[in-house]
């Protein structure tokens, strides 16, 4: 009898390309406590994260639109 396998990506979203000290940590250990599943950064495309990707090359990047992820004022409403 052949098992069935559960699939699954990590999908973590990031706003902005500079993160706070306490995003930075929990972003390390989000990535090494999952690091047995494949994680995606779900980011928007005018968001460059290549100072991230160099710490965390395994990380795949999915590109979506400003509009879609959220507009710089939203984000200033919630990052303060």
């Amino acid at each position: 009898m052949q098992k069935d396998i559960c699939q699954v990506k990590v999908v973590i979203p990031i706003y902005r390309a500079e993160l706070k000290d306490w995003e930075r940590a929990s972003l390390a250990n989000t990535m090494q406590v999952l690091a047995a599943y494949p994680i995606v950064w779900l980011k928007p495309e005018d968001v460059d994260l290549h100072d991230l990707t160099v710490l965390y090359p395994q990380a795949e990047i999915m590109n979506v639109s400003s509009e879609w992820l959220g507009t710089k004022m939203e984000l200033q409403d919630i990052t303060g």
